[in-house]
């Protein structure tokens, strides 16, 4: 009776963390795409809209409407260049009701971006605009648009609460600053231009500009921030941190210099504002100079946007998950994530999410070099509006990656970027699920990791058949938290995962959409599927 009992106890408890994501509905189940690239954006008036972007630029749309009822197949081939050599998607966004893709291509050895605007009811095709163009590229660069950041030439960024959105131009493939070299402009909802400026250094030493990240508040204010230097050696940048405002009513850009990680190249970044402070978050990562070159470190600063001064440092760094990584796999495993997303909680707070990134390049005697990219464990640390660490939680994994590179704060890019397909790459990495009333870390792992996390170890995952889904729930009172099955504990022989990097999470209505992927011997098939956490 009593075994009876304690089974009975712990079945509950698995349906009771099954029930913590509950499933609302299923779409029909389509081909899993396996190439090109993918994004799902929960829009205002209730609609999922699904698109599939493949390499020769043609566009799939699909839109499931309020009650999760697919409506609408389309396939759209934009008009755009005609003369392309290579492309890139730089940002989806939803703006006033349309799915805005920001789509750059190579023409005649010269960046120009396109906005593409789909009708987020009908799918229909409504505009396919050339909005920006920067310089030709001389012969001694490639002639294709590269794929990872800072190597581009535009870059977007939506205002979280309104319809508002800047566009940076780097005119000058080199980083030069010389006059006109970067421009900035701000949008409005209706793609209507509202005002536009030009960087000007602080100081005529500065010859060049690595564009970090920018800010928009709405019509008022859009604050970008870069890295300005000379170049003094090869190894060696005298420069430092600059903030630069286009402001409303103002015809022209007023830049600062900012003392932030005085003595060290800033080499990545993100920016948020906070609409409880009014302040900014930059959130960032340094490295210094000479001998201590590889020594990086994540660092967060608040700023002021209207005076332009930066008002405190925050560490940021982990110490909860680092003891706790220690303790699982030994005491010189030190914790080395560097911050990769940062989230901004209502009350004025912030939670942010750091990884383990490494990489190795691999030359065969006899084949192309390649590079694998290992993605390990993770941490979340949450910290109140003053910026003091409430809490931090170690998410232990291992993965490695073949055949997609990724960047500094690729994270952060993936809320506005589509998710790159390319032959199991897309299911690995995390998701960072900031829910309305929980938060949640979301992955696909192989069972057995459960039990060798407990034996100071970890199984990498590099193939795919043994991996399920699996959600970790952040209570804020657990370094270590436990994991459970996002579908629930499979049959014998059976495994379920999820695209999780293919995703949207509308926090008003507490919705959270995937696209999960069923296999039927050896045929895969897809289909979206909707969760309230």
């Amino acid at each position: 009776m009593r075994t009876l009992s304690l089974l009975s106890f712990f079945t509950l408890l698995q349906v009771f963390a099954f029930a913590q994501f509950k499933v609302v509905a299923e779409g029909p189940v389509f081909n899993e795409p396996e190439s090109g690239y993918a994004k799902i954006l929960q829009m205002k008036n209730g609609n999922t809209l699904c698109l599939y972007i493949s390499q020769d630029e043609t566009i799939d749309v699909s839109i499931y409407d309020s009650e999760h009822v697919r409506r609408v197949q389309k396939h759209l081939e934009p008009s755009l260049g005609g003369r392309s050599q290579g492309f890139r998607i730089n940002s989806i966004f939803e703006i006033a009701g349309e799915a805005v893709l920001f789509i750059s291509e190579i023409n005649d050895k010269q960046p120009v971006l396109y906005r593409v605007q789909i009708d987020g009811n009908t799918g229909e095709l409504k505009d396919a605009d050339r909005i920006a163009e920067a310089n030709r590229y001389s012969s001694k660069f490639r002639s294709i648009i590269p794929e990872y950041r800072p190597d581009s030439s535009f870059f977007l960024r939506k205002d979280p609460n309104s319809d508002y959105y800047g566009l940076v131009v780097l005119h000058n493939n080199d980083n030069s600053v010389d006059k006109r070299a970067i421009e900035v402009v701000l949008y409005d909802g209706k793609h209507k231009e509202v005002n536009k400026g030009f960087y000007v250094p602080p100081f005529s030493r500065y010859r060049f500009f690595d564009y970090l990240d920018m800010a928009v508040m709405g019509e008022e204010k859009i604050s970008i921030f870069g890295y300005a230097y000379d170049q003094i050696a090869d190894d060696y940048k005298d420069g430092q941190l600059v903030m630069s405002n286009l402001d409303k009513g103002v015809d022209h850009m007023i830049s600062n210099d900012v003392p932030v990680r005085d003595g060290q190249i800033i080499d990545s970044a993100t920016v948020k504002f906070n609409p409880v402070t009014k302040k900014l978050l930059l959130l960032g990562a340094s490295h210094f100079q000479g001998n201590k070159k590889d020594q990086y470190a994540g660092f967060l600063a608040i700023l002021d946007p209207y005076t332009q001064k930066a008002e405190k440092e925050v560490n940021i760094y982990p110490e909860k998950a680092n003891a706790r990584k220690k303790e699982l796999f030994g005491q010189k495993e030190v914790f080395t994530g560097m911050p990769q997303q940062l989230f901004i909680d209502n009350d004025g707070g912030f939670s942010v999410v750091y990884e383990e990134l490494a990489r190795s390049v691999v030359t065969p005697l006899n084949g192309s070099t390649y590079i694998y990219c290992y993605l390990d464990n993770a941490a979340i640390a949450t910290f109140d509006v003053t910026g003091k660490e409430l809490n931090s939680s170690l998410i232990p994994k291992s993965q490695v990656m073949r055949y997609f590179e990724v960047s500094s704060f690729y994270l952060t890019d993936r809320v506005s970027l589509p998710q790159k397909l390319v032959k199991g790459d897309q299911y690995k990495s995390l998701l960072y699920l900031d829910g309305k009333d929980k938060k949640y870390v979301i992955l696909n792992d192989v069972e057995e990791n459960e039990a060798n996390i407990k034996k100071g170890r970890l199984t990498t995952v590099r193939s795919l058949g043994e991996c399920d889904g699996f959600y970790y729930s952040l209570d804020g009172t657990n370094d270590l938290p436990a994991r459970n099955f996002m579908f629930g504990k499979p049959a014998a022989d059976t495994h379920n995962m999820a695209i999780f990097t293919v995703s949207d999470y509308d926090k008003e209505n507490n919705i959270f959409v995937t696209m999960k992927v069923e296999k039927n011997g050896k045929r895969k098939s897809a289909r979206v599927i909707w969760f309230a956490p």
